[in-house]
C-alpha cells in the first residue's frame, strides 16, 4: 500500500521493515519502545514519510510480489526433488 510501518523487530518483520528506510523497528514485547517508535513516526516530515512509504512499496513489489513468491516456491521444489 506504500506506506512506512510500524514492526517488531523479529524474524519476518525485520526482513520487510529496514529500520530508518521504510518504516521503525521496536523492541518485542515492549511497550517503551513501541511508544518511542510510534511518536517518532508521529513526528516525522510528511516528505519523510512520503519516501519511506514509496520505499515499502518497492521493497514489496521486487521482493514480495505474487510472481516472485510462486518463482521461489517452484524452486524450492525442484531442489527438492533433485536432493532425493
Amino acid at each position: 500500500m506504500g506506506r512506512p510501518l510500524v514492526a517488531t523487530d523479529v524474524p519476518g518483520c525485520r526482513e520487510v521493515v529496514l529500520d530508518g528506510q521504510n518504516g521503525v523497528l521496536c523492541s518485542p514485547r515492549d511497550v517503551s519502545s513501541l511508544t518511542k517508535s510510534m511518536d517518532l513516526m508521529y513526528h516525522m516530515s510528511d516528505e519523510k514519510l512520503s519516501r519511506m512509504g514509496s520505499a515499502s512499496r518497492r521493497m514489496v513489489e521486487e521482493h514480495f510480489s505474487v510472481q516472485r513468491v510462486i518463482e521461489k516456491y517452484h524452486s524450492t521444489i525442484k531442489e527438492l526433488h533433485k536432493q532425493k
